[in-house]
């Protein structure tokens, strides 16, 4: 019962509470309710037939109650959907930049549903799989298509096995745009092209 109305009802006289169950298609059922529940409390009694016309007013009341209810679950549904980065972000940013760059992706998504940890522990892999990459490419002296295969499969571990770990794979999430991310991305690797190209390594 709504705690307004009780509180309400109690400082009502017996007469005002009447009013109140004689004339109830006049006023909210909430108040009507809490009106005759306080007659009760009173000593007043009330016959069943007497109730029985206040069944329209439970039904209202019962009503307002689930239609509030629904509507407190939908907004915590809502709530709890986090906005992610998605898996093709997360592929892309590892090809065309490095895989740094989507590890901090993915690993920005773990700590946005809580989970410090394994933030880390992305970063943690995603540091150690490109001082693998730097060191095997360093030895081989390859081009930059073996970079490309390193980042897919470092890309592929991401999404195949922490993103599971960490996300879950039935979470609901809404796509998070990735324009900031890149202009960020962006500004950091510009940089260095420009520095590799003024100053060329020696050979």
């Amino acid at each position: 019962m709504d705690a307004y109305y009780v509180d309400k009802m109690a400082g009502k006289t017996e007469v005002e509470l009447l009013e109140y169950f004689q004339n109830h298609q006049k006023y909210v059922p909430a108040a009507v309710l809490a009106a005759v529940n306080e007659l009760q409390k009173r000593g007043r009694t009330f016959t069943e037939a007497e109730l029985a016309t206040l069944e329209p007013e439970r039904q209202a009341v019962k009503q307002a109650a689930l239609e509030e209810a629904s509507e407190n679950t939908e907004a915590e549904e809502a709530e709890e959907v986090p906005r992610l980065y998605t898996p093709s972000a997360i592929l892309g940013f590892s090809v065309f930049f490095s895989l740094l760059f989507g590890g901090i992706l993915l690993a920005t998504n773990i700590r946005q549903i809580g989970n410090r940890r394994g933030s880390w522990a992305v970063i943690g892999f995603s540091l150690l799989f490109m001082f693998i990459e730097v060191v095997v490419m360093y030895q081989l002296k390859r081009s930059s298509t073996l970079t490309v295969a390193f980042n897919l499969a470092g890309a592929f571990i991401l999404n195949y096995y922490f993103w599971p770990k960490y996300v879950g794979v039935q979470r609901p999430y809404e796509a998070k745009p990735i324009w900031r991310a890149l202009l960020i991305s962006i500004l950091i690797v510009l940089p260095l092209i420009v520095i590799i190209a003024l100053f060329p390594p020696q050979q």
